[in-house]
C-alpha cells in the first residue's frame, strides 16, 4: 500500500514528524525523572544560652636543662692563637707600610 498522499503533502509530513518527536520526548520524560518523593534529611541542632569561654589551658613547666660548659682550651692552644693574632697583625701592618700615601 502506497501513501502517495503523505508524500506529496509537506506539511502534513512536518505535524506528523513533530507529533513523534514531542512523544518520544514526553514518553523519555516520563520514565527519565525520578518520582519518588523521598522524605527530606534534617539536620539536628543544639541551642545554647550563650557563647561557651575557652577554658585557658595551664602553662607547662618547663625544665632546666643543665647547662654544657666548654671545655677550657689547654696552654698550647691559646699559644697557637696567640701565634695567629701575631701573625695576622704583622701581616696588616706590612700591608700598611706597602700601601703609598697620597698627600
Amino acid at each position: 500500500m502506497r501513501l502517495s498522499w503523505l508524500e506529496n503533502n509537506d506539511n502534513l509530513q512536518a505535524n506528523l514528524f513533530t507529533l513523534v518527536i514531542h512523544l518520544a520526548l514526553f514518553i523519555f520524560m516520563i520514565f527519565s525523572v525520578n518520582w519518588q518523593v523521598k522524605t527530606p534529611y534534617y539536620a539536628e541542632v543544639e541551642l545554647w544560652d550563650a557563647i561557651p569561654t575557652q577554658i585557658k589551658p595551664k602553662p607547662l613547666i618547663k625544665r632546666a636543662t643543665p647547662k654544657v660548659q666548654k671545655p677550657q682550651p689547654s696552654i698550647a692552644e691559646k699559644i697557637v692563637e696567640a701565634k695567629k693574632d701575631a701573625d695576622i697583625q704583622l701581616k696588616k701592618k706590612k700591608a700598611a707600610k706597602k700601601m703609598p700615601t697620597f698627600s
